[in-house]
C-alpha cells in the first residue's frame, strides 16, 4: 500500500539521516550524551535498589549544568512516571531530580517566523548534502515548529514526487505532538490522498488527540477504502497508547479498536478534557497560542490549512468547542454532546470574565498594560454570545448542564445555567412535584397511601438539588431562580428557599481557601481550622483536579497545595498557577509533613508565599493566612462579592409572590432587618463598601410585607432620618414606612415625627416620599393639621 510504504519509509529516513549527521556533530553533544548515560545509570542503580549510588550518579548530572534541551530528552526518553517512581521513593532524589527538570523553564517559546524562513528549510530539505537536510529538520522542530505545516500540505497532497513527500512526513514525524492539531485539521481536506497521508502521520505520533478524528474517518461509510486502512492502522497504533493510559489509571486493556466506541463518543471524551484544562492534552510550546482548522474554499493551497491566534484562557474551550460540534455533526440529538457544549460555553464566558476582573485589578496596580486589559475586554463582549446563543438550548438541555456542572462541582457553569433557567422561567411542572396521595380504592385492602414519588426522576430535580449544593453560590442563585419562577404547587425543597435567601441577604466577605491534599485526615484537619478562622475552605484530592477547580472556580483568596499528591507535584501547580492571568496573583502556600519542612523551605523558598505543616495549629495558621490576605497582590474584591450575592438574595425577597404557599416570606424579616443596620461597612471590614445596593432592596422587601414588619419601623425612621444616608435610601425607607403602616394606617409617633421633619429635606425626592407615606396613615386630625399648618404653602408672615 502507497500509504504504508511511504510512513514507513519516512521513519527509517529519519532515523538513518540523524545516524549520519552524529558523528558531524559529535563534539557539540558529547556533554549531552554523558548526560543522558550518566542519567541511565542512575536509574538503573534506583531500580536495583542501590538508592545512595543513584543519588551520587544523579549529581553527577546535576553538576553537568544540563540544558532545558537536555532535561526534555530525559523526560521524554525515560518517561514522566519513571521521574514520578524516582521521585516519590526519597526526599534527596526528589530535591535533585525537581532540580534537573528545572531546567525545562527556560526552554524558549517559538516565535511566528516569515515565509522566507520557513521556505528556506523547506528548500533545504530537498539537498543532498546530509547535514544540510539535518540541520534543515532541525530548524524546523526547534525554531519553526507548526507554522511550517500549512507549507508542507502541498507536498503531502503531491502523488508523484514520492522522495520528497517521504522526506516531509519523517520531519512531521520528528515534531512529535506539535503536528498533531494541523494534521487532525488536514483531515477535513476533500483530497483522499491528503487525507490518508495525514493518518500515515498520526499513527506514528501516537498521540490520543487523534483518536476521534481517526475513528470519524475509519466510521465513515462513504470513505475512501484507503483511507479507512490508513486510518485503522493508525488506530490500531494508537490502541497501545491508550491501554498504557487505562493500565496507568487502574482500568481493563482494549482488545481492539471497535471497544473504543464510535466516534462521537471519542469527540466527546476529547472535548471533556478540553473543557477540564486537562494539561496532559493541553500543551504548547509556542509564544502564541494556535488554534487550527482547515478551509476547504480557499483556492491557494498553502492557505487552506489556517490558525486563529488566541489568548490562552480561550484556548481550551475552542478545542472543546470544535470537539463538540464534531460530534454534535455526527449525531445532531446527542444530549451528552449538547450538554457538554453549553458547559463550554459558560465557563469560556466565566472565566474571560474572571480574567478581566484580575487584568483590571493588575492594570491599576501598573502590572498589566493597557493592551492586555483592552483585549480582555474585546474578549468578553464577543463571548457575550456564548451567554446569548445558550437560552437557545432549551431548558431540557440546561437543567441537563447544571445537572453535570452539579456533579462536576463547577460551581460557576452551575450558576450560569441556573440563571438560564431563572430568565426562561422554567416550567414549573419540570421540577419534582409533591404528589397529594389519592384516594384509596374501596377494592384495596391496605390503608397504606401510594409512596411518595421520586424527586430525582424529575427533569427539574437539578435545579431543586442545587439548594443543598456545598457552594453558596450556588444554593444562592436556585433559590433566587425558583422564586422568580415562582412554581405554585408544592414541590420537593420548598421549605429551603427562603431561608436560603436569608443566608445570601446576610452574606458577609468571607474569604475562600482551595486546599489540595490527597490525605483525607490532613485535608479535613486544616478545612476545619480554615473554617473555624473564618474562611471557607474548599478541598480537592488530586493536583489536577486542584488546579482545574482554581482555573474553572476563580477567585480563591489563597490556595494550600500538598507535596504529597499522587499525580502531580507541587511545584507543577504553582508553576501552572503562576502562568495563568485567573491566578497568577493569588498567595499559595506550600503544606508538608513534619520531617520534610526543612528540605520543602530549600525547595520552594522562591515559589511559595508560605509554607505550613500537615498539623500546623490554628493560630499560626490565622497568622500566615491574614498576612497573605494583606500582601498588595492579595485580591480585594471579597466585600464586594459578598455584597452583590446579598444584593441579589434581597431582590428575590422583595419579589416573592406574597401568596405562594411555597415561600413563607415573612420568617426573612429579622434578616431584612438585620440587613438595615449595616450601613456602610461590611462587617469585619475595615475598607468602606456602599451596601446600600441592598439596604434599598431589602426596604423594598419589608414595605411589601405590610404590617408583618411593622418590627422594622423602628430602624426604618432612624434611616430616614439620618441625614447622612444618601437621598435615595432615605426615600426608600419613607416609602417602606409607608407600605407597612398602611394595612392598619397605624403610624408609631417616631416614624410620623422623622417623616414630617423630612418635608423641611431640600431634596424634594425626600420630601415627596415623606408625604406620601404620612398620607398612607390614618393621621388624627390634630397631628394632620399641625403637619400641614408647618408646611403651610403661603404663611402670612412678613
Amino acid at each position: 500500500m502507497r500509504l504504508h510504504l511511504s510512513v514507513v519509509m519516512a521513519v527509517f529516513a529519519c532515523a538513518f539521516l540523524v545516524g549520519l549527521v552524529l558523528p558531524v556533530i559529535a563534539q557539540d553533544e558529547s556533554k549531552s550524551e554523558k548526560i543522558q548515560q550518566l542519567f541511565k545509570e542512575g536509574r538503573d542503580l534506583f531500580y536495583e535498589g542501590k538508592i545512595q549510588a543513584a543519588i551520587e550518579k544523579f549529581n553527577e548530572v546535576l553538576s553537568l549544568k544540563p540544558t532545558w534541551k537536555d532535561a526534555m530528552q530525559l523526560r521524554d526518553e525515560a518517561t514522566w512516571a519513571v521521574f514520578v517512581d524516582i521521585m516519590r521513593s526519597d526526599p534527596e532524589l526528589r530535591y535533585i531530580l525537581i532540580r534537573i527538570l528545572a531546567a525545562l523553564e527556560e526552554a524558549p517559546k517559538i516565535k511566528e517566523p516569515s515565509k522566507t524562513v520557513i521556505t528556506k528549510a523547506l528548500d533545504d530539505l530537498r539537498s543532498n548534502d546530509v547535514r544540510t537536510k539535518f540541520l534543515a529538520v532541525n530548524e524546523v522542530v526547534t525554531h519553526i515548529g507548526q507554522y511550517v505545516i500549512p507549507y508542507c500540505v502541498r507536498y503531502l497532497a503531491d502523488r508523484q514526487d514520492d522522495d520528497y513527500r517521504v522526506e516531509v512526513i519523517a520531519m512531521l514525524c520528528r515534531m512529535r505532538r506539535d503536528a498533531t492539531l494541523p494534521v487532525i485539521c488536514i483531515l477535513d481536506s476533500s483530497d483522499s490522498f491528503l487525507r490518508q497521508n495525514s493518518c500515515g502521520i498520526l499513527a506514528n505520533l501516537a498521540d490520543l488527540r487523534a483518536l476521534g478524528a481517526l475513528k470519524d474517518r475509519y466510521e465513515d461509510p462513504n470513505e475512501d477504502e484507503h483511507v479507512k486502512e490508513a486510518a485503522k492502522e493508525a488506530l490500531e497504533n494508537l490502541l497501545v497508547t491508550f491501554n498504557e493510559m487505562r493500565r496507568a489509571e487502574g482500568g481493563a486493556e482494549l482488545k481492539s479498536i471497535n471497544e473504543l466506541g464510535p466516534a462521537k463518543s471519542l469527540y466527546w471524551g476529547l472535548a471533556l478534557k478540553y473543557y477540564y484544562d486537562d494539561i496532559a492534552f493541553v500543551t504548547n510550546s509556542y509564544e502564541d497560542w494556535l488554534y487550527w482548522y482547515w478551509y476547504e474554499d480557499e483556492q491557494d493551497i498553502d492557505k487552506k490549512l489556517k490558525f486563529h491566534k488566541v489568548m490562552r484562557i480561550e484556548y481550551n474551550e475552542r478545542l472543546a468547542e470544535e470537539n463538540c460540534f464534531r460530534a454534535l455533526n455526527l449525531d445532531k440529538d446527542y444530549a451528552d454532546g449538547w450538554s457538554l457544549l453549553l458547559r463550554v460555553y459558560y465557563q469560556e464566558l466565566n472565566e474571560v470574565q474572571s480574567a478581566l476582573e484580575m487584568a483590571l485589578e493588575l492594570r491599576a496596580k501598573g502590572e498589566v498594560s493597557e493592551d492586555t486589559a483592552n483585549a480582555f475586554a474585546k474578549a468578553r463582549e464577543i463571548n457575550e454570545k456564548c451567554h446569548t446563543i445558550c437560552y437557545a438550548g432549551g431548558e431540557v438541555l440546561l437543567l441537563k448542564a447544571l445537572a453535570e456542572a452539579l456533579a462536576e462541582r463547577n460551581s460557576l457553569v452551575a450558576v450560569s445555567c441556573i440563571e438560564a433557567l431563572r430568565d426562561m422561567k422554567v416550567g414549573a411542572e419540570r421540577l419534582p412535584l409533591l404528589i397529594s396521595p389519592q384516594p384509596v380504592s374501596s377494592e384495596r385492602t391496605s390503608t397504606l397511601p401510594p409512596p411518595p414519588p421520586d424527586p430525582t426522576k424529575a427533569v427539574g430535580y437539578p435545579l431543586v438539588n442545587a439548594l443543598d449544593f456545598p457552594d453558596k453560590r450556588v444554593r444562592y442563585a436556585a433559590a433566587e431562580a425558583l422564586v422568580f419562577i415562582n412554581p405554585t404547587e408544592q414541590f420537593f425543597g420548598a421549605e429551603k428557599v427562603i431561608p436560603t435567601l436569608q443566608d445570601a441577604v446576610t452574606e458577609s466577605a468571607v474569604r475562600v481557601v482551595l486546599i489540595i491534599a490527597s490525605d483525607q485526615i490532613v485535608a479535613n484537619r486544616i478545612a476545619s481550622r480554615v473554617a473555624s478562622i473564618g474562611c471557607m475552605p474548599v478541598v480537592e484530592k488530586k493536583g489536577r483536579d486542584g488546579l482545574n477547580r482554581a482555573r474553572m472556580f476563580p477567585p480563591q483568596d489563597a490556595i494550600v497545595v500538598s507535596t504529597e499528591l499522587p499525580d502531580m507535584k507541587a511545584f507543577e501547580i504553582i508553576d501552572a498557577l503562576r502562568d495563568d492571568m485567573r491566578t497568577k496573583e493569588v498567595p499559595i502556600i506550600v503544606m508538608t509533613p513534619e520531617p520534610r519542612l526543612r528540605e520543602v523551605q530549600r525547595l520552594y523558598a522562591d515559589r511559595a508565599d508560605s509554607i505550613i505543616t500537615e498539623n500546623e495549629e490554628e493560630v499560626s495558621l490565622r497568622d500566615k493566612l491574614h498576612s497573605l490576605f494583606e500582601l498588595p497582590k492579595a485580591r480585594i474584591d471579597a466585600p464586594s462579592r459578598a455584597r452583590e450575592m446579598a444584593r441579589r438574595a434581597a431582590i428575590a425577597l422583595a419579589n416573592v409572590d406574597l401568596s405562594n404557599k411555597n415561600f413563607d416570606v415573612y420568617k426573612a424579616i429579622p434578616s431584612l432587618i438585620e440587613v438595615l443596620k449595616r450601613g456602610s461597612t461590611a462587617p469585619g471590614e475595615t475598607r468602606r463598601l456602599d451596601w446600600d445596593p441592598v439596604r434599598i432592596p431589602a426596604m423594598q422587601a419589608l414595605g411589601r410585607m405590610g404590617d408583618n414588619a411593622s418590627s422594622a419601623l423602628q430602624i426604618l425612621a432612624e434611616i430616614f432620618a439620618n441625614k447622612d444616608n444618601k437621598v435615595p435610601v432615605r426615600a426608600a425607607a419613607a416609602d417602606a414606612i409607608g407600605d407597612i403602616v398602611k394595612p392598619t394606617e397605624n403610624m408609631p409617633t417616631s416614624c410620623r415625627e422623622a417623616l414630617a421633619e423630612g418635608l423641611n429635606d431640600p431634596a424634594l425626592e425626600v420630601q415627596k416620599a415623606a408625604a406620601k407615606a404620612l398620607g398612607k396613615a390614618d393621621l388624627k386630625g390634630g397631628d394632620r393639621f399641625g403637619i400641614f399648618k408647618a408646611q403651610r404653602v403661603h404663611k402670612n408672615q412678613p
